[in-house]
């Protein structure tokens, strides 16, 4: 889903076209009284209301927040029929095209402990020493496991190797000694949790695979395991919070190179994050937070035996600073600007990674400056804005593995030298693509306070700017997400044919250019988010690179949410909505996991809940209005947008709806990330089929 390789400079493969077109007008139709006929499966209205702040809140579709009889009847009854409407539309092409762009991934990188190097290879964990390669690991697919991580021992002795099972964020750790070539044990509890080894053990993130799914923050520990002891003999390095406002994970982060002292998060949410150090050297691991006068820390590293992290004062005196061995107090390097991303880590080199500002996208949105242990600068470089980098090193190395990818350019990797920034071709592309045949245009749309928001389009060169191709377009705006320019196989699997093209939109909301970014759009601001999205849309349509009608929005999770938002407040502004696993009742949404309080809001503070009251899709639907088709994913077994808001929106809009159709499909014993039976990225290409099929309806 992130290219610009193969050219010298930005500007020989992006540019903004000179088109120059009347503006066009657009209104929300007025509702209508005549409806559409559709067999949808029944869906009873209730009288069930909330009355909060003084005002009354319909809810006729509670009952579908249980898991009732009625409830999964109702549930399998939209798949069944959402299935029967998939079978009949021509995916065979759209899903080919995909899947040849699968067949030649670049080979995962290899992670290295002396001789030993060890490299997953699909479902096998394998490792190498001289010409000799063993199998580690095997996940059994038929159980729809997958390996999501793996981290040997600092000695290589032994390799945790964390499973996944249908895509679910819990997941378990089995340890496994390599020179047996066997597992010893399963340690289960992990949640998106770091693995962390020091000595004979590591620290990990436990979550009781029995709690409440809306207390599973609340109640988690940081823990210490042993190789081969029993897990009730694991130590309790940070307790549970019991804050059911936490939204991410406490978490270890990493032991400094002496063993001395562990960096953990120890809370986490959306505006706010803690971080303290243990030390290691005393028998009672005591824990000291991470302080700076007047000012919040943020993104710590570990470089060697030092601490580096950002410190943001109120006032805006942001710095990058620097924790000692034996402090806990913030010593001030050097300023930073509100762009500044984050710190990394990559071998001996500390990254400093900072976003453009608003108006200087153009040579990129990503810049990169490198730093010694000693915080003296390398040097630095630049990601080109329609590209997607990820770093990676060696342990100890000075040179840094760059695998860059784009929108309409395959991955490629290169090696990065942090002193001069320069890159070097180390592994080439082996995709079927052809770039040469394609155009990424850098657009600019005005949002209606005046913001300039930029728009990446990709289109093949013989798809005319006529307002007669089929346009998707993607957007996310939250929870600190880009909209991502990466070469995710179904998009470019849409661009490749002649009369499509594909565009992203840089919302406020995301961190495009940085935290003054995602704050504009975040809280009590979501607003501007979808009307910066109106915005690119009328930019798009005003340039003529489609028409509403030949229009596509989609979006996933948080930006599933948005488009759907987006298109009822504008239903005039595209044919056909994608809301693939989408949050869709933002007045009870903190009653089934509150994480995502700190990033919307609470509907229990009178002012938040205005504010998620004139945006929240499953409030906003009028009877009678011409909505545009909608194509709703729900996995049954999402952790993290419960089922019911899909449920709650798509029976919502089949009652009101005096527009096109809506499906509900189902991914059965899937988790939020995917998983189980239905391939989610096929899933999505029969959701642009469905598009295509409406675009060509009167």
């Amino acid at each position: 889903m992130r290219r610009w390789l193969g050219c010298v400079a930005l500007a020989a493969c992006a540019h903004e076209p000179a088109v120059v077109v009347p503006p066009v007008t657009t209104a929300t139709p007025p509702p209508i009284d005549v409806r559409p006929s559709f067999d949808y499966p029944p869906a009873r209205r209730t009288g069930d209301a909330d009355t909060m702040h003084g005002r009354r809140v319909p809810d006729p579709y509670r009952w579908l927040e249980e898991d009732s009889d009625e409830t999964k009847a109702w549930f399998e009854a939209e798949d069944q029929r959402a299935r029967r409407e998939i079978d009949k539309l021509d995916t065979k092409g759209l899903i080919a095209a995909m899947g040849a762009l699968y067949q030649s991934p670049l080979p995962r990188l290899a992670t290295k402990r002396g001789e030993l190097v060890f490299m997953q290879r699909g479902r096998r964990l394998t490792v190498t020493k001289g010409a000799r390669e063993d199998v580690l690991f095997e996940v059994d697919e038929t159980r729809f496991e997958s390996i999501a991580s793996f981290e040997p021992s600092r000695d290589g002795a032994f390799v945790a190797v964390v499973v996944s099972s249908h895509g679910a964020d819990m997941q378990t750790a089995a340890v496994v000694d390599v020179k047996a070539l066997r597992p010893l044990e399963v340690v289960d509890g992990l949640e998106g949790s770091e693995i962390v080894w020091a000595d004979k053990g590591f620290f990990y993130g436990y979550t009781p695979p029995a709690a409440a799914h809306a207390d599973r923050w609340a109640n988690r520990e940081i823990r210490w395991h042993a190789v081969g002891a029993p897990r009730a003999r694991d130590r309790v390095v940070v307790p549970a919070t019991r804050d059911k406002d936490a939204s991410s994970a406490m978490n270890p982060i990493a032991v400094t190179k002496d063993g001395a002292r562990l960096l953990v998060q120890t809370f986490g949410n959306w505006s706010r994050s803690t971080y303290a150090l243990v030390d290691l050297a005393k028998p009672s691991w005591p824990l000291t937070e991470l302080a700076a006068a007047g000012a919040r820390v943020e993104s710590p590293v570990v470089v060697d035996d030092t601490v580096f992290a950002i410190v943001r004062a109120d006032g805006g005196a942001d710095a990058i600073a620097r924790f000692n061995a034996g402090s806990a107090e913030a010593e001030a390097l050097a300023a930073a600007s509100p762009e500044l991303l984050d710190l990394r880590v990559h071998g001996s080199t500390l990254t400093a990674t900072r976003a453009a500002r608003p108006g200087d996208e153009a040579s990129g949105f990503v810049h990169r400056d490198f730093y010694d242990s000693s915080f003296t600068r390398l040097g630095s470089a630049s990601t080109p804005r329609g590209a997607t980098d990820w770093y990676f090193a060696y342990p100890e190395s000075p040179t840094i593995i760059v695998t860059r990818e784009g929108l309409g350019v395959p991955q490629r990797r290169y090696e990065l030298d942090p002193r001069t920034g320069a890159l070097t071709p180390f592994v080439p592309s082996k995709v079927d693509w052809d770039e040469r045949a394609y155009d990424r245009d850098l657009l600019v749309a005005t949002s209606k306070d005046g913001t300039k928001v930029p728009i990446t389009v990709l289109r093949r060169i013989d798809t005319p700017v006529d307002g007669t191709a089929a346009l998707a377009v993607y957007g996310y705006g939250g929870f600190r997400g880009n909209a991502e320019q990466i070469f995710y196989p179904p998009w470019m699997a849409w661009a490749s044919e002649q009369g499509r093209a594909f565009a992203t939109c840089h919302i406020r909301g995301g961190l495009e250019h940085g935290e003054p970014w995602h704050e504009a759009g975040a809280r009590r601001n979501r607003q501007r988010t979808l009307e910066d999205f109106h915005a690119c849309l009328e930019e798009l349509h005003r340039r003529r690179y489609a028409t509403p009608a030949r229009t596509v929005t989609q979006g996933w999770s948080h930006g599933g949410m948005m488009v759907t938002a987006a298109a009822l407040q504008r239903p005039d502004l595209q044919r056909v909505v994608l809301a693939l696993a989408p949050l869709e009742d933002m007045i009870r949404f903190p009653l089934f996991g509150r994480g995502g309080v700190s990033e919307y809001g609470d509907p229990a503070d009178a002012g938040d809940f205005e504010a998620l009251l004139g945006f929240s899709p499953y409030h906003q639907i009028k009877e009678g209005v011409p909505y545009p088709a909608f194509f709703v994913t729900s996995p049954s077994k999402d952790e993290r947008v419960h089922p019911m808001h899909p449920r709650k929106l798509v029976a919502a809009l089949q009652h009101a709806s005096a527009g096109r159709e809506v499906l509900l499909k189902v991914l059965w014993d899937a988790g939020h990330r995917g998983g189980g039976k239905d391939d989610a990225n096929a899933t999505l290409m029969e959701g642009f089929a469905f598009a295509l099929r409406e675009m060509a309806r009167p």
